[in-house]
């Protein structure tokens, strides 16, 4: 029984054909020839798309809009900490600010230091006034003003 537009088994049919089929080696086959055409060097790349090579974002930064950026070196105010031993532009500052002061131990600056005065005097006064004991360095120098000092008065240099 068939019901509408369903073919039965009985009706359907194969249509198929066979052909020779044959195998030709030796005729060449017709080659396609591409030549490269004269293009900028963005069409020469084999890698990506050829938009990615495009100049438009490769340029060169203007002038004008190199101006307007904030220079790197200035920096805030509070943007470099002086404390800092890794920051080497605060370490630069440190050091540009220690070449203007004039060095205290040269004897062409009439800077006072008390404590160095203080110790030509007495080697360990320095340390005795700051409650410490003095250094063995300070001690040694103390006897050999004393020493210096006992042959000056026994030579009669030095009353």
């Amino acid at each position: 029984m068939v019901k509408g537009n369903q073919p039965s088994s009985s009706s359907i049919q194969t249509n198929f054909s066979l052909q020779p089929f044959s195998l030709n080696l030796l005729t060449p086959k017709p080659t396609l020839h591409l030549h490269k055409m004269a293009t900028s060097g963005s069409g020469q790349s084999s890698v990506g798309n050829r938009s990615l090579y495009e100049a438009g974002d490769q340029r060169n930064v203007p002038v004008s809009e190199l101006k307007e950026r904030a220079r790197y070196a200035e920096g805030l105010p509070t943007s470099h900490k002086n404390l800092d031993s890794k920051d080497g532009r605060s370490i630069a500052n440190k050091l540009a600010s220690q070449e203007n002061k004039p060095d205290p131990s040269h004897h062409h600056n009439n800077e006072y230091d008390a404590e160095a005065e203080m110790s030509k005097q007495n080697p360990t006064k320095p340390a005795e006034q700051h409650g410490n004991a003095p250094s063995k360095g300070a001690r040694i120098d103390a006897e050999l003003k004393a020493d210096d000092e006992q042959r000056l008065q026994e030579k009669g240099i030095k009353h």
